[in-house]
């Protein structure tokens, strides 16, 4: 970036009010970035070939990012996660769930998800 273009950052005022409030602004700009409002789900278990709603309650529509699949059987799987929030938004409303998919598995898979 070019000098001058772009956002510019002051150095924090040291001190009393300055500080806290300086402060404050910082917590405030943070919190309107939606990355981090978001919430990580450890370890889902996803059955084989079903629908597993996950209720993520943002009141909007997330983005999902999902981990590397496991399984704990053991042995060697392929396969794929879908996304199936909407195909199935006639039973659960995409702004209060996400719904996931583990098919051609033929185990039960588990992933880490980050819904943002």
């Amino acid at each position: 970036m070019a000098a001058g273009k772009g956002r510019q950052f002051l150095p924090a005022p040291v001190g009393g009010q300055d500080a806290q409030k300086n402060t404050d602004d910082r917590i405030d700009e943070l919190q309107k970035v939606e990355i981090v409002r978001g919430r990580l789900y450890r370890d889902r278990e996803l059955p084989a070939a079903t629908d597993v709603p996950i209720h993520h309650a943002l009141g909007r529509v997330p983005v999902v990012l999902i981990g590397v699949p496991y399984s704990k059987a053991g042995t060697p799987t392929a396969g794929f996660i879908r996304d199936r929030t909407r195909g199935v938004s006639d039973k659960f409303d995409p702004k209060e769930y996400v719904v996931l998919r583990a098919d051609d598995y033929g185990v039960t898979m588990y992933v880490d998800l980050w819904i943002f």
